[in-house]
């Protein structure tokens, strides 16, 4: 079992513990104690969980720190300058949940399953991404090796690399999402030499050696992504879309109308696409990104929900990791530009 520390026993904490309720499964092998700085808090129960004083805690019996409470910063400073705790081990509840349920979705897929059948080359590989329009900054890699080929494709004059090799492009028929999610979809048109492309979103920063990231995931599909952190159905994804105003709201109703009416069923998996590793000229792939982009162009834009639909139609499931897209060591991610 896992020992966690939840910092604050308010209102974040009570949400905190609500939400690893609905999501038990997620959290089965950990063990939780509370603290807070509040004084009168120190002895009690707190949902039924023991309150100690932060002197008391031993570090060394800890494997994290999650904070539960607004006043993040502070705590933060004080976990690390009063108690001495490495940085590494503290984190955020949202944090600390998307790494979870990443661990729990990937146990549940593989159920301790480990063979591998080697089907990337990672010889050399290209790395690649789209930015159009001024979405997002084009970030040099922090890993760079003579056998990966790093591209992007841009209709934005301004971006320039010393490390990306800049493919200026323009469309007179796709607006700028459309054009980026076109090379997303093909790099079997773009990168044929290549026996494996490696796809990165352009809010992230790849901070390592994506080779790494591929021997130590792939299993036996020629397609591996990052599982969603927090969903695995694609009717509540759209649900979400559709309460943050992401997308359409037309397009999206009718997308999700559509699989409905063809029996697609709930809770059938849900992923991130900001990453994503294919042995791209496999025909298997090559008739899936091609089911994939006549989804985006005929319903919504958001790739996530239409990626598992075409699989299901196509008798086909991703390998995934056990990693959370924006928290781990490979990937770091920055915000939109507005």
């Amino acid at each position: 079992m896992n020992n966690i520390i939840l910092f604050g026993a308010g209102e974040s904490a009570l949400s905190a513990l609500n939400h690893i309720k609905r999501t038990a499964g997620a959290f089965a092998e950990d063990t939780y104690k509370i603290t807070d700085n509040n004084k009168d808090m120190w002895g009690t129960v707190f949902c039924g969980i023991e309150v100690v004083a932060p002197n008391e805690i031993d570090i060394s019996q800890i494997e994290r720190f999650v904070i539960t409470s607004v006043y993040w910063k502070q705590i933060r400073i004080q976990l690390m300058k009063e108690l001495n705790v490495p940085a590494e081990k503290i984190l955020l509840f949202d944090e600390y949940a998307c790494r979870r349920y990443a661990e729990w979705t990937y146990k549940q897929k593989y159920n301790g399953e480990v063979k591998k059948n080697n089907i990337f080359r990672t010889e050399k590989i290209v790395v690649y991404t789209s930015i159009t329009g001024t979405y997002d900054d084009l970030k040099e890699p922090q890993f760079l090796d003579d056998n990966i080929t790093y591209v992007c494709f841009t209709n934005n004059k301004k971006i320039k690399s010393k490390t990306w090799n800049v493919e200026y492009v323009q469309s007179d028929v796709l607006d700028n999402m459309h054009l980026a999610k076109h090379f997303k979809l093909e790099p079997h048109t773009y990168f044929a030499e290549y026996d494996t492309s490696v796809w990165v979103d352009g809010k992230f920063l790849i901070q390592d050696d994506l080779r790494k990231y591929i021997k130590l995931y792939e299993k036996k599909e020629p397609v591996l992504c990052f599982p969603h952190p927090i969903r695995n159905c694609i009717y509540s994804e759209a649900g979400s879309c559709l309460h943050y105003g992401k997308g359409n709201k037309e397009d999206l109703i009718k997308q999700i109308s559509y699989y409905y009416s063809r029996g697609y069923p709930f809770e059938f998996g849900l992923y991130e696409m900001g990453c994503i590793v294919r042995n791209h000229n496999d025909e298997k792939v090559k008739k899936l990104m091609k089911d994939w982009e006549e989804q985006i162009n005929m319903f919504s834009y958001r790739d996530q929900i239409s990626f598992p639909f075409i699989c299901w139609e196509n008798s086909f499931t991703p390998d995934i990791c056990d990693l959370h897209i924006e928290d781990n060591h490979f990937l770091k991610k920055y915000m939109h530009n507005k």
